[in-house]
């Protein structure tokens, strides 16, 4: 068995840690963060067990063989990744060389090449710290695949026992959440632990984000319902979040029960703290922690979690589906899925309903980035059978046109519904959900733009508005054909 030690990040930052703890993630002890308004996510294992090994949180001694990749190094979306999850982009140029799978980054919603995060155990040699992703954010990109087997590093025989290279000795001892590490420094995933990367990610103020799947050996996904996925019994997702160089919070959520929905899942959120000799995690308060380790990121309650996995017709992971992970930009995506054959229907055979082609958003650059960030923050509300409000928000498989994207018939020219009587900065009245070339009245936009209680959208999850998202939003709408309502003109009241 082969051991992929982390190259960077976290690598890095333990190793500053040895000369100042000032300049340590986790030098203060404390508690974790908040970020997306999703999940704290619960591990199979009790908060008492350390990191160790893959069985200890039911992860198996399979072999990669078996429907398993190996984890690769990751970076986040533009939040930029967590510091734990990275591992080298080296692993990418080997495994390409190995067998020309699309090259996919490791990392959380979309994750650029991260500086150093920990590695998936498997086969591969060991990687040298100096080795990982040298490429820029959101650029590196290892695949699905195994990387070569010679990358070389005189820690071989460090790996061998699950830990870092000799490089990494001198970082402090780690005691990450429950059966994700194989190491006792947090920088060797678990055997079968990948790293994936939505490309249009939930906004959560910045934090830097690192995401991971666990699918047991010799099991698929059914994506009978190409937009509602259904995950096996024992998957397991895993996300960490960090403010700056300060590790926050590593959710876990791990499905117990083979019915679809919340209820077939266990959430909890792992805070981060120690001290810089001797890392450590233990569960949040069920009622969530404000300012966790003095960021100003929180880390949300039970009930938040609930309120955004909590998704009509659809397993409690949210970032995880075809056209989240459609792209080549790093971690286990939609090509790599297929070619793998991790994709069934109901009855086990190959999905006819789920490709590339028919995955992703129709239109233009600026259509793809507007519609697909409303699908990232939005859609997992503004989606399904029930969606909040009847806006329909989340983009479906199987598109071909713009217009078929379902923003069109339940927001645009749309009188709002319940959020009536409010004005822009210039006084003017909100009265469409989406008005074609005025994105400033545009309902959506004015939300967006909100972080008041109760005016906000996303309603929980963050407190500082995403200017990058919001300006993409409204030249999108700025971009509409002014005159498409005068067909059939809007009545509305309030």
């Amino acid at each position: 068995m082969r051991w992929f030690v982390l190259g960077c990040g976290l690598t890095t930052w333990l190793a500053a840690c040895a000369v100042s703890t000032e300049s340590h993630p986790l030098a203060d002890g404390g508690a974790g963060e908040v970020a997306d308004a999703a999940a704290s996510d619960t591990p199979s294992a009790d908060a008492g067990t350390t990191t160790a090994s893959p069985e200890a949180a039911g992860a198996g001694g399979s072999d990669v063989g078996e429907g398993q990749g190996q984890g690769h190094a990751m970076s986040d979306d533009t939040e930029r990744p967590s510091p734990l999850p990275d591992a080298g982009a080296a692993n990418d140029a080997q495994a390409r060389d190995e067998d020309e799978a699309p090259s996919q980054d490791a990392g959380e919603p979309t994750v650029d090449a991260m500086d150093g995060g920990p590695q998936a155990s498997s086969d591969a040699a060991v990687l040298d710290a100096g080795s990982s992703d040298a490429a820029p954010a959101d650029a590196g990109s290892p695949d699905a695949d195994s990387p070569d087997a010679d990358s070389p590093d005189a820690g071989a025989s460090d790996a061998a026992a699950g830990e870092p290279d000799a490089g990494a000795q001198a970082l402090p001892l780690c005691d990450g959440p429950p059966g994700m590490f194989a190491d006792t420094r947090c920088q060797v995933l678990s055997l079968g632990i990948e790293p994936y990367r939505p490309q249009y990610p939930l906004w959560s103020d910045g934090a830097k984000k690192d995401r991971y799947i666990y699918l047991p050996p010799g099991t698929r996904i059914d994506t009978s319902n190409p937009d509602r996925w259904s995950f096996p019994v024992g998957t397991r997702f895993y996300k960490t979040f960090a403010a700056g160089d300060t590790l926050v919070e590593t959710r876990v959520l791990e499905k117990m029960s083979a019915a679809t929905g919340f209820t077939s899942w266990t959430a909890l959120s792992y805070a981060w703290g120690g001290t810089a000799d001797h890392l450590s995690v233990s569960p949040a308060p069920s009622e969530g922690v404000s300012n966790a380790r003095g960021t100003t990121l929180d880390i949300p309650s039970q009930a938040q979690c609930r309120s955004c996995h909590n998704m009509t017709g659809a397993d409690a992971a949210i970032g995880f589906n075809a056209l989240q992970l459609n792209h080549a930009d790093g971690g286990l995506g939609l090509p790599q899925l297929l070619e793998r054959g991790l994709l069934v229907t109901g009855s086990g055979s190959a999905p006819l309903n789920i490709s590339v082609e028919n995955s992703q958003i129709p239109g233009d650059a600026l259509a793809k980035a507007a519609l697909g960030y409303l699908h990232g923050n939005c859609g997992h509300c503004h989606g399904g059978p029930s969606p909040r409000a009847g806006q329909r928000l989340w983009s479906v498989v199987g598109m071909t046109q713009l217009g078929e994207a379902p923003i069109f018939e339940s927001a645009v020219c749309e009188c709002i519904a319940g959020w009536t009587g409010r004005r822009n900065t210039d006084g003017e009245p909100f009265v469409l959900r989406v008005a074609p070339s005025h994105a400033a009245v545009s309902g959506i936009v004015g939300r967006m733009g909100s972080r008041t209680s109760r005016e906000q959208m996303p309603p929980i999850g963050t407190e500082v508005v995403d200017s990058a998202g919001l300006a993409t939003v409204k030249a999108w709408i700025d971009s509409l054909d002014g005159t498409s309502c005068d067909a059939a003109p809007p009545v509305c009241g309030g």
